[in-house]
């Protein structure tokens, strides 16, 4: 019931989660220049 009750929001999810990654990537790799670390986005973050 939700896609149908918010079609929009469930069509730009994909892409808000990908900007929404990109942007934290950037912040984090800014910050963390000494600390290389693979970030992970958890799964209930994304859905």
């Amino acid at each position: 019931m939700q896609e149908n009750l918010f079609p929009e929001m469930s069509q730009k999810k994909s892409d808000n989660t990908k900007v929404i990654g990109a942007n934290l990537s950037l912040i984090f790799n800014r910050r963390n220049k000494n600390l290389k670390f693979p970030i992970k986005v958890s799964r209930r973050d994304a859905q």
